[in-house]
């Protein structure tokens, strides 16, 4: 009987302990969604506090600190959202593009293969990852990469005319005047 009665106080104690918890991310995605970000913060971490691995409440505080360009706050609770949950690609992704921000290319890289690995089919992944590559003029790396852009959208002109400089640069001409009039 002492064990029962213990048991119902502590899951009455936990309950809410998750209420709490759940209530605090409730009012800072509302004060999130007012544009009213120093008072989403405070909620979110206050959820935190009171859950330490709500992954939601972590995601959600990441994604007003990128509101407020503070990418290395982003880049910390991201890292805690994938440590709960691997496969959570908006994470990576984002984490992605604040790596990007700062210039951590390889960092980026990274996190949008994670992406890419995760989900197929995330266009914007595959065009920063492509993106990079070009930029960073890594052909072998960028030409798969845009090719799998256009298996996904058929009608990408960015994507055609990249691979016709791609194909350029490494002296296929055919290749080349092949995407230059597939984008025109």
């Amino acid at each position: 009987m002492r064990f029962v009665v213990l048991f119902l106080i502590i899951f009455s104690f936990g309950a809410v302990w998750a209420d709490n918890a759940d209530e605090y991310y409730w009012k800072g995605y509302s004060a999130d969604a007012a544009n009213r970000y120093d008072e989403a913060i405070q909620y979110y971490k206050q959820a935190i506090e009171q859950k330490p691995d709500f992954s939601d409440a972590h995601y959600k505080l990441a994604i007003v600190y990128k509101e407020k360009g503070q990418c290395n706050k982003v880049i910390e609770h991201l890292k805690k959202v994938v440590a709960l949950e691997p496969d959570h690609s908006d994470a990576h992704y984002t984490m992605g593009v604040c790596y990007e921000t700062q210039q951590l290319f390889s960092d980026a890289i990274g996190e949008y293969k994670n992406v890419v690995q995760i989900k197929g089919n995330h266009l914007d992944a595959h065009n920063r990852l492509a993106g990079i590559y070009y930029d960073k003029q890594m052909l072998d790396e960028a030409i798969p990469v845009y090719m799998k852009i256009l298996s996904l959208d058929s009608e990408s002109r960015e994507a055609q005319y990249r691979l016709a400089s791609l194909y350029t640069n490494k002296g296929d001409y055919l290749l080349a005047i092949e995407h230059y009039t597939a984008g025109t």
